[in-house]
């Protein structure tokens, strides 16, 4: 997928350093690659998948730094002496003075391959909002060395406004970059959007009491952690009291911590009694666990790219067949009941002029016998 951006050009380069080809211009001894990635868990999964490529990478991390102090190492140190081909780290850690010192040294200048940015759908609501850093990518693009390749990747970014939008924060003139779009379309995904019963500021939500039971593999999107909790919180009271429904019904957010992350996802795909995964938007991008059946939307998703990013988690195996559900309270879906009898009333107006004017060429026929 959309990963072989940043993978390629690195396994490439190592090639070539072993193997120089003649007529290709020689690349830097100790090429690197820098990831930006909107999300710990995301971070942590790709520098997984490039040590199974035997990619030497890092994920720069309160974790990480908090390792390398107690063993008497400066990882940003570290990075800035090539000693790792993949660099992963968040914004934040990118527009830091320590990131600074890094992308000023001449030997790590003369190694970077890439920067990318992953996710780069968030860059633009997430930079207006809670993570403002983002709004400094344009500068820091600004800064690479010349010759050094710029890629942001996103599966779900709109064409139009919202591309126009991002290519815009970023930098990035017409006719100065390239542009690749795929489908990414599931044709295995079927999508349904249902009236809630009951408002998202109770603590029932008996729209959903169908999921804690046998077979049910979904995760349950919640726009925020407070309401993830309540939701949590109701679907525990349906399951035997005792600590073994915290284990069916589990939640994913923004406090929840890698280990309890990675018990959530080995209990996910292990145990058939744990049922759901109750998440924010932290679940919401690079998770591809294949036993994903159902995706459940508990109210109206802000963006159609954050709509894509949530139900495109279900069927992941190509395989299988899979839900996107998006329960809606009955105001939101107001605007959708006029048009409807709007458009009823249309055709109901159509007919009856269809009716008159069959009635009128049966009167005329009559007249001229």
């Amino acid at each position: 997928g959309k990963t072989a951006l940043f993978y390629s050009p690195l396994l490439i380069a190592q090639h070539l350093l072993k193997y120089p080809v003649p007529g290709i211009k020689p690349v830097p001894r100790q090429p690197v690659i820098l990831i930006v990635t909107p999300l710990v868990e995301l971070g942590n999964k790709h520098v997984a998948e490039m040590k199974d490529l035997r990619i030497q990478a890092v994920a720069i991390n309160a974790e990480s730094v908090q390792i390398a102090s107690r063993e008497g190492r400066d990882i940003w140190k570290e990075v800035c002496t090539c000693k790792w081909s993949a660099v992963v780290l968040s914004v934040e850690r990118l527009t830091s003075n320590e990131a600074d010192e890094v992308l000023r040294d001449e030997t790590f200048q003369a190694n970077l391959l890439l920067l990318r940015i992953d996710e780069a759908h968030v860059v633009v609501p997430w930079g207006e909002h809670f993570r403002q850093d983002y709004r400094q990518m344009g500068l820091i693009r600004k800064r690479l060395p010349e010759g050094v390749a710029f890629v942001a990747a996103t599966a779900t970014l709109a064409p139009g406004k919202e591309q126009d939008d991002l290519c815009g924060l970023l930098g990035l003139r017409k006719g100065h970059f390239h542009t690749i779009r795929l489908s990414c379309e599931r044709l295995n995904v079927r999508t349904v959007i249902r009236e809630l019963t009951h408002g998202l500021s109770s603590y029932q939500f008996p729209d959903i009491a169908w999921i804690p039971s046998p077979g049910t593999k979904a995760v349950i999107y919640c726009e925020t952690i407070e309401l993830g909790f309540r939701v949590a919180m109701y679907l525990w009271s349906l399951l035997p009291p005792g600590r073994r429904r915290i284990q069916q019904i589990r939640l994913w957010n923004s406090l929840t911590s890698s280990t309890h992350n990675q018990e959530t996802l080995r209990l996910f795909r292990e145990d058939d009694n744990t049922y759901a995964i109750i998440a924010t938007v932290a679940f919401g991008m690079g998770m591809d666990e294949k036993n994903i059946g159902i995706v459940v939307n508990l109210g109206l998703v802000k963006s159609l790219s954050a709509w894509l990013q949530q139900i495109g988690r279900g069927g992941q195996d190509p395989a299988s067949e899979a839900q996107g559900i998006t329960y809606v309270e009955a105001t939101a879906l107001e605007p959708l009941y006029t048009v409807k009898r709007k458009l009823e009333e249309e055709e109901e107006e159509e007919e009856e002029e269809e009716e008159e004017e069959e009635e009128e060429e049966k009167r005329a026929k009559e007249k001229t016998r």
